[in-house]
């Protein structure tokens, strides 16, 4: 999700993380140096016995880090400067169609669908 969004829900809101890039240590660092106890997530995601999949992707990323220091910075990363010619498949918008690199293949004039097979 980007830091910014425009609701599908409601017309002329948009959701803003002003936090975004903020990693969640510098938070409770922050916290925890200034005193401030917060209040537990009332989020029915988090409430789950096993902490649901937010957590188990934070240890995931935990786990990686401990391999790659900088596996956020590289992730964050890589989600930037994206050349859509690379993507399997992308959408400009909501409303806008799908665009598949599949229709690469006919624009080129190979109508030959099975050399795909190739590419994998």
């Amino acid at each position: 999700m980007l830091p910014r969004l425009k609701s599908e829900n409601y017309n002329n809101m948009e959701l803003i993380r002003p936090l975004y890039l903020v990693r969640e240590k510098a938070v409770r660092a922050w916290l925890a140096s200034a005193g401030i106890t917060t209040i537990t997530c009332a989020c029915r995601v988090t409430r789950s016995a096993d902490g649901g999949k937010r957590l188990r992707v934070k240890r995931l990323i935990h786990d990686l880090e401990t391999e790659q220091p900088n596996v956020v910075d590289n992730i964050i990363a890589s989600s930037e400067q994206v050349n859509l010619a690379t993507l399997l498949s992308y959408k400009l918008n909501q409303n806008s169609p799908v665009t598949s690199f599949m229709q690469s293949f006919a624009t080129s004039g190979t109508s030959d669908v099975m050399n795909v097979d190739k590419l994998f």
